[in-house]
């Protein structure tokens, strides 16, 4: 389980992302991190996704380089519906890579625009894992503000294991995928703000008590942009594009927290 509302809210207002794109943004964001947090006991879980889609918002793309930490981006962030927030990426392919223990794993998909069903056929046919996976991202207008805020960002994935005890998996997989049907989508558990673990446990395992949990870390938005890196992009700018905006202007702006840099 995965609460980043906290991240979320720093995403979307360093890319100032609309809230079609804060929706895709959140999902890939938690995504990483549960995949992540499934491999938390190996030394290095680092890894990385990226949607190649043929849709409005262009490449969507999340990693993390250390546990609990993690950066996402998505290349239009303001693409706007008047009709309806809930847009899709649109046709494409997701990459996934992983790194443990110094290896390097790439896996490709096709991306059906929706990062929930995108990960789940990775999920199945690259790791062949029966999962179950739920990414919500509510977002309410702000009378003060005038603007739409992130009110709640949270996830779960669970996945379905061999069981020697006489079961048949098949039977245990239709008990979840039922118990799931019953509660519905993730934004109506009527999870509380100060008690996401507790109400997510009630409602999967039937109790709230936190001693189920096995682990737990901190999650949170963290770049890797510097002035060196900037300046490696804006002498290959000059190099090979000397009529590009970044060369011109001798700015370069990170795409993941929107800081900006200046050289002479």
């Amino acid at each position: 389980m995965v609460d980043a509302t906290e991240s979320l809210k720093t995403i979307v207002e360093q890319q100032q992302a609309l809230p079609p794109a804060a929706i895709h943004l959140g999902q890939a964001l938690m995504g990483l991190w549960l995949l992540q947090g499934q491999r938390a006991k190996l030394k290095h879980p680092t890894l990385s996704l990226s949607w190649n889609n043929r849709g409005p918002f262009g490449q969507l793309y999340a990693d993390s380089q250390s546990l609990g930490q993690a950066r996402v981006m998505i290349h239009n962030p303001k693409h706007y519906n008047d009709e309806t927030i809930e847009i899709p990426l649109g046709g494409g392919e997701l990459q996934v890579i992983i790194w443990t223990g110094g290896k390097r794993r790439q896996s490709l998909v096709s991306s059906q625009g929706d990062v929930v069903t995108d990960l789940l056929e990775y999920l199945d046919t690259s790791e062949q894992r029966r999962c179950a996976l739920g990414l919500y991202v509510k977002q309410v207008w702000n009378e003060k503000t005038e603007k739409v805020e992130i009110q709640k960002a949270m996830g779960y994935l669970l996945e379905i294991l061999p069981f020697d005890g006489g079961v048949d998996s098949d039977l245990i997989a239709d008990f979840w995928e039922s118990t799931l049907a019953d509660l519905g989508p993730l934004g109506e558990w009527g999870l509380r703000d100060e008690h996401v673990f507790e109400d997510m446990l009630a409602s999967l395992m039937g109790t709230s008590d936190l001693a189920y949990l096995i682990g737990e870390y901190p999650v949170k938005f963290e770049c890797a942009c510097s002035k060196d890196r900037a300046e490696k992009a804006l002498t290959l700018s000059l190099n090979e594009n000397p009529d590009s905006e970044m060369a011109k202007s001798r700015e370069v702006k990170c795409e993941f927290c929107g800081k900006t840099y200046e050289f002479k």
